[in-house]
């Protein structure tokens, strides 16, 4: 079955500060404990320099949204109860050194291709990461942006940064919202 023209699943981009963390830990803790299911995705670790610019070749980042797409797909039959949304954040970023536009996009686009709707917690992230992320969360899926479009995107940012001599690390979210000419 191709899964290329399947839209954008819906994301909530959960902005993740302090004060809310707090709330949000006390309100949900109990609901959490009872009603979820823990999914360990292990992560490729990108170091600064040549090696950073590295994770956005194509091969690296189908084998990311493979492994996603493997820990997101987990059928109801294996699970206890049937969860119809993944709980994430910056997976493979910090220690790991992993682009957090790119790390969120492969993760949407696995949520997507496993028809999973995706709460995507920025933990303190930041500006101008922050409010690109959560601008796009709205932006595409209001543009019906679908799956292949999506990936077809990443493709164009890298020979768009490899056109303007741009550095590819942290510059992703800014190139999808302002660069990339969504049809």
């Amino acid at each position: 079955m191709n899964k290329a023209g399947l839209r954008l699943r819906y994301v909530c981009c959960a902005l993740f500060l302090s004060a809310a963390r707090k709330k949000f830990v006390r309100k949900y803790r109990l609901q959490m404990y009872f009603f979820s299911q823990i999914v360990a995705i292990d992560a490729i670790r990108f170091g600064g320099g040549l090696l950073a610019s590295r994770q956005f070749a194509a091969d690296l980042v189908l084998r990311e949204v493979m492994k996603a797409y493997t820990g997101f797909s987990v059928s109801s039959d294996e699970l206890v109860h049937d969860y119809s949304g993944i709980a994430t954040g910056n997976w493979g970023c910090g220690a790991f050194g992993g682009d957090v536009g790119l790390k969120s996009m492969v993760q949407w686009l696995a949520a997507s291709l496993a028809e999973r709707d995706i709460t995507y917690f920025t933990y303190d992230l930041g500006d101008p990461e922050e409010t690109q992320l959560c601008l796009l969360a709205q932006e595409l899926p209001a543009k019906g942006v679908s799956v292949g479009e999506l990936w077809a995107a990443l493709g164009a940012f890298t020979s768009f940064c490899k056109a303007e001599d741009r550095k590819q690390t942290g510059a992703l979210l800014e190139y999808l919202l302002n660069n990339h000419k969504w049809e």
